[in-house]
Formats: C-alpha cells, structure tokens, sequence
C-alpha cells in the first residue's frame, strides 16, 4: 500500500516533518581562518559558494509537495521492513556471570572466586565512547564497559557467553574503559578483537594516567595478551590494520596530562603496537615533538583500510591504511589547531626509523568527534567547534584548506561546542548524515556541502553515531542520547517511519546494526540492552512476534506499544487521545454515549 508509506506521504504530520532546505549553502573561510585555497582545484572540482548567496535556480531544491519524497531510483524492498520496529528480545549487563575469566584464568566461577567477588564490586554500566559490536557472524555481541570489562552476548537471543574483567595494574588504581571493540585477523593467532583499557591513580596523586590495550580471540574467547602500559589515555577506539598488513599492528592515539592533578600540559601521541609481540611498542610520535607550539592532545582517528591513495605529498602511490585525526583542545572549543595523519609507507619493513605522521595543515578550530573518511580514503569530512563542518572532496588534497564549510545549528548553552559525534556517509558516499552540537540532525550533500534536510525531532545532543541501512540507501537511524528514543528516517527526505522509546535511561554508548540492516542493538548507561527487530529475520532464526496486521502504519507521531514488563513505552508516548480517537471512532461514540448517560443521571 504505497499511498500509506510516510517516505511517500511526507504531509501526513506536517507539523513533525523536517525542515526542507531550499538555499542554505556552504560557505568559503576568509584566509585568517582556514586559508580555503581554490587556485589548486581541478577543473572538475567544486567551487564553493560565496558567504550568504543563494545557490542558481536550476540547483535549487523546491518545495512542492511533489518534490519533499524524490522518485527512488531502485526499487524499494518495503516488504523486508517491518512498519514498526519489534522487540526481538531484552536483557540487563548483571554482575553475575558463569562463564568468567580474570586476566586469562578461565574458570567456572562462584560467589567466593576473586574473579567474581571484583566483578561484582564494579558496575555494569555503558558510557560515552563505550560501544555494542557484532561479529562479523552475526552471532555475538562485544560490549565494552566503563568498569574495563567486555562482556559478551548471543546475538540471537540475548543470552549471556562470556564475560571478562582485566587485573589492576596496580594496588589502589581504578580501571575504566572508554574505546569499543576493533576486529582482527592476524596469520598466526588467528581473529581477534582488542580494545583499551585505562588504569587511573588514585584522586590523591599526581601521577598521570595509563593505558593497555586488551587482545581477545574470537570466537573461542581467550584472553591473549594485554599489552604493557603506555602513558596517558587512549582516546577513541584502537585501530588493527588490514590489507597487506593484516592484523600484524594496531595504531592508537593518547593523551597524556589530563588527570586532575597533573602539572603537565595535555599533549597527544601517537603510537603503533605489534600484535605479534604482545602489544609491544614499534613506535611512538608525541604532538610536541617539532616545536612546543604543537603541544596539544589529540582526538579519535578516522580509518580509510583501503584508499586509492594518501591525499597528502608522499602519498600518492601509497595504498596502505591511512589513519586522520585533529586536534581536541579545551574539549574542541580552543581555536588553534591542525589535521593529522598516519599511513605505513610503501616499501615499508618494520623498521620504525621509517616512520612518521604527516601535519597536514594548521586549521582554526579543534574537535572532539573522529573525521569521517570515504572509502576510498579520498573525501574527508570534520565536524568541528561552533558546530560547524567541513568537507575536502574530489582532488582537494587534505594539506590544503576545506572545499566547503556548513554552519549547523549552535549549542545554546555554550555556543563554542563542537559537533558531538562523526557524520556517516550513504551507501552511495552522496550524503553526510551528522548530529550539530544543538538538536539537530541533518543530511548534507557531500559535494557541495548543502543542507539537504534538517530534523529537530531530538530532545537532545546526539553523542552516538547514527547508521545507514547497508543494502539500500532508504533508511537512517539515530538514537536520542537524553531520552535512548531511536529514530528511523528516510534518508531522501527526512521523514519519520517511527520512533521507538522503551524507558531507556540516556544511551552514550554506540550501537549497532546487523549486516543486513534487520536488527539493531542498542543499550542505555545502566546497562539494559535491546534487539530491535526492524524486518523480516528468516537468516537470523529470531522468534519475534508478528506486528498485528491490523495495526495503521505509523506517522510521524506514531510509537509502537510495548506492554512487556519495565520496558513499557507508552509513557513516553506523545500520541494525544483525540489522536487515537480520530483513528477509532468507535471509541469516540462509546465515549461520548458514557458522558451522556453520566448526565442524565445527574439530572435526575
């Protein structure tokens, strides 16, 4: 029934639809800002728009009815969706786990053992930069903690496999995580998967924090190594490299002089572990290492695992991983600032006098979300402080300044806030999907920085990543951080199929989706976990029950009802009752007849 699709009947709610924008283009930076440079551009490149005009007629976007739900280009495989989201199953991070191993002592544990005496003693929580990974089976997943420990779960049904919580490294220190999980695969241990841990001093001391990186193989869950302490904390996920160096080092970034008592100045590093050596170091490059002046900490790289090419002097041949990163100054608000990145030369042999990061370019501004990088390692975009973002796309090399720049909606409360978390790209790379440091979330043309559309549905700032539907380009989800309410859109026009809440506490943590864009598994900061079961599940084997078939499809305002137990969603409904009334007037007549006999005896 396509007439009753919001993708195809954007107007049924027009008072929730999205703002459709007609002329808002992006802007060139004055040579004091960003030094925006075009004399390099190819003749084929975009020229960026000059400040405040409006973009010709034969570009605009119109408004018309028939222009808010473009004509898809493929078909639309609307019978895999369901027109609501299904809860496939719901379970709770416990302290209590059978299957425990403490620092490579797998054991059956009980309620004496020191392994669950330690576990019980932390709390099972998920926080900002924490994160919920399928394998690449699609039968675990891999949740890190803010406590250091990685739990993990049957994909399917939610059930509890495998829980493990790394030792102190030492006596009076706390152990915390704020990295995901990040897959290997190396020629001679197999796969595996590593994240970081940081060991905090206690709030008395002056020593600065440290960080190991954690190495887990999959899907059998032994701990192999956890790596020596490097200084300061990582920042951002660890990255293992692929291609020809596949799973043999592992690049992190980190920060050092952030504890609360160190004298030091923050300064970020970069360093390369060996998988083969334990997470021993190969090399390490410190931001201050030319002049003091570079002295700034870093924020959380962006990985291109196959680019055509370094975007860069030396890169042109290369095809290496390539790694970007900025800096993250006073939490990305700080002015001065550069682009930095890392790939393993061609040639290379694992002698570390060969390495070296490349200072891309001096910018004006700091962040303090990854950059998104293309594919092909080529396009490369960056949310940054004021809420604005940036774009190098066709052969705009990345030492030289930003083709575009967009100005998206401020924080009102501190408008000097960078954007919260990375854009995501379509399938087709065409369109930028990224939160502003306010309450907007908004789809940007990723050649000519336009805003495409613009959502201001959320309550809050977005702190997660949204995610794309992998086989199509239909569908965009995000979560609400303050209120764990997901949304799903139509990537063309921005329009709501539905949102779902389910008394979910803030969700800080990134989520996830199955490969075949399904399911979707998300949890809020006190550990309740939930599989979203967003279509049809023959591969996945999930038992769900079936959406009732009488059951209007949803607008704009329309929330599924879930009456299973404390995940309850209709308390947070918006759905008014002369709204449900309206779509049941068999309702509004038993109501009405009520009232009238309440009044008549009344009367007499």
């Amino acid at each position: 029934n396509p007439t009753s699709n919001p993708s195809t009947n954007p107007t049924s709610n027009p008072s929730s639809s999205p703002t459709m924008m007609t002329s808002i283009s992006p802007t060139t930076e004055s040579a004091d800002e960003d030094n925006i440079d075009n004399a390099n551009l190819e003749e084929d490149s975009i020229k960026p728009e000059e400040n405040n005009t409006k973009p010709e007629e034969d570009n605009e976007i119109t408004l018309g009815d028939e222009e808010l739900s473009p004509e898809p280009t493929k078909p639309r495989l609307e019978n895999e969706y369901f027109t609501v989201p299904v809860l496939a199953w719901k379970t709770k991070l416990t302290n209590t786990n059978e299957n425990l191993e403490v620092e490579g002592k797998a054991s059956t544990a009980t309620a004496s053992d020191d392994g669950r005496s330690q576990l019980d003693s932390l709390p099972s929580v998920l926080g900002r930069g924490n994160g919920i990974t399928l394998s690449s089976d699609n039968q675990y997943l891999y949740i890190t903690r803010t406590n250091g420990g990685l739990e993990v779960l049957n994909a399917i049904n939610g059930e509890h496999v495998w829980t493990y919580i790394p030792n102190k490294n030492s006596n009076g220190w706390n152990v915390s995580c704020t990295s995901k999980v990040y897959f290997g695969e190396n020629k001679n241990i197999g796969q595996f998967l590593v994240y970081a841990i940081t060991d905090q001093a206690p709030g008395d001391s002056d020593i600065d924090s440290q960080s190991r990186i954690v190495a887990i193989s999959i899907p059998d869950h032994n701990h192999i190594w956890t790596s020596p302490p490097v200084s300061g904390v990582v920042v951002g996920t660890p990255i293992v490299t692929r291609g020809f160096f596949s799973g043999e080092y592992i690049f992190i970034v980190h920060n050092t002089g952030l504890h609360h008592s160190s004298k030091a100045t923050p300064e970020g590093h970069f360093s390369i572990l060996v998988v083969a050596k334990g997470g021993t170091r190969l090399f390490t490059e410190s931001a201050g290492f030319a002049t003091s002046k570079d002295k700034l900490p870093y924020g959380p790289m962006s990985v291109s695992h196959f680019p055509v090419r370094g975007k860069y002097d030396l890169g042109r041949n290369n095809t290496h991983d390539i790694v970007v990163w900025t800096t993250s100054a006073n939490d990305g608000m700080s002015g001065s600032g550069y682009l930095r990145a890392f790939q393993i030369p061609a040639g290379f042999y694992g002698d570390f006098d060969d390495l070296f990061t490349v200072r891309l370019r001096s910018v004006s501004w700091n962040a303090i979300a990854r950059p998104t990088l293309s594919n092909d390692g080529l396009n490369l975009f960056v949310g940054v402080r004021q809420s604005e973002l940036r774009g190098w796309v066709r052969n705009r090399p990345f030492t030289e300044g930003a083709v575009w720049q967009q100005q998206l909606d401020e924080n009102k409360v501190e408008p000097q806030t960078a954007i919260p978390s990375a854009g995501v790209l379509s399938n087709d790379e065409k369109r930028l999907f990224v939160p502003s440091s306010g309450n907007s979330f908004y789809a940007i043309d990723t050649e000519t920085g336009k805003i495409l559309w613009k959502h201001e549905a959320s309550l809050s700032v977005t702190l997660t990543e949204a995610a794309t539907s992998p086989n199509d380009d239909q569908r965009l989800y995000y979560v609400d951080s303050s209120t764990g309410t997901v949304y799903a859109l139509d990537q063309e026009s921005g329009n709501i199929y539905w949102d779902f809440n389910s008394a979910f506490r803030s969700v800080e943590a990134e989520w996830c989706l199955s490969d075949n864009g399904l399911v979707l598994y998300y949890g809020d900061t006190h550990g309740k976990i939930q599989a979203l079961a967003l279509g049809t599940l023959d591969d996945y084997n999930i038992v769900i029950p079936s959406p009732s078939p009488t059951r209007p499809r949803p607008t704009n305002t329309d929330r599924p009802t879930n009456t299973d137990g404390d995940f309850s969603i209709a308390e947070s409904s918006s759905i008014s009752i002369m709204h449900e009334c309206t779509r049941t007037p068999a309702i509004i007549m038993s109501v009405l007849l009520g009232w009238s006999a309440a009044v008549m005896t009344f009367c007499l």
